[in-house]
């Protein structure tokens, strides 16, 4: 079965998948060789995988509009603290 494995990065990879449970997703490595995954990771390169690509992409779409949103937030921050430290008076 094909699984689309969305990555924060901004990547949609279209996967084959041997098995699915739950919480993991078992495919091919080659050969005769499988390996076992989780479906979500919220590690270094947070990814998930998803039925269809529309899925992979609305997810994708909203953790990016987060990041984007938190970006805003620090620059806002950011602006207010240099407004202060220009605005300080000598002593």
């Amino acid at each position: 079965m094909i699984k689309y494995k969305a990555s924060v990065h901004g990547r949609i990879k279209a996967v084959e998948v041997l098995k699915e449970t739950s919480g993991f997703v078992t495919r091919s490595s080659g050969g005769d060789r499988t390996f076992r995954e989780a479906k979500t990771s919220n590690g270094f390169d947070p990814y998930r995988y998803f039925d269809t690509w529309k899925d992979a992409r609305d997810w994708l779409v909203g953790e990016l509009e987060r990041e984007v949103l938190s970006a805003r937030r620090s620059l806002e921050l950011a602006n207010s603290r240099l407004g202060d430290v220009k605005n300080m008076k000598d002593p």
